[in-house]
């Protein structure tokens, strides 16, 4: 603050705060569709995350990015759900799919939970078959 003051320029921390963090929607909006958008013409992404300290808490940093884009979010959690979620956005999807299902059952789900989730899958793939093409979910 001295400095701006040395310079002649008659600002506060509140000002300077509010600067910084009010009125940034459209830059936001903007930074929340990089990654949708890159999804879309991408053929691969690379992704690394770092973790730090603020205030008591800790937080992560992942980046998704390619030779043309990147997109750096931080966020509470490291985990493959989290980043899955940061992958995925603004849709959460889950695929349970032929291998989940093994997996399911080695790591001992009841079998009435497997038969239930086969019957779900089962009238999934047809319903799939029954939705007109070029027409979305």
């Amino acid at each position: 603050m001295k400095r701006s003051w040395d310079l002649g320029i008659d600002i506060s921390t509140g000002q300077i705060d509010r600067l910084l963090s009010e009125g940034h929607d459209q830059f936001h909006e903007e930074k929340d569709g990089l990654l949708p958008a890159a999804r879309e013409v991408s053929d691969y992404f690379q992704a690394d995350d770092t973790g730090a300290r603020h205030l008591g808490k800790n937080a992560y940093t992942t980046v998704i990015a390619n030779p043309f884009f990147a997109s750096f979010t931080t966020t509470n959690s490291k985990s493959r759900i989290n980043f899955l979620k940061l992958l995925c956005a603004p849709h959460v999807e889950y695929v349970i799919g032929e291998d989940a299902l093994l997996y399911l059952e080695f790591q001992g789900l009841s079998q009435s939970l497997l038969r239930h989730l086969n019957a779900v899958m089962s009238k999934a793939r047809a319903l799939s078959w029954e939705r007109p093409p070029g027409n979305g979910n």
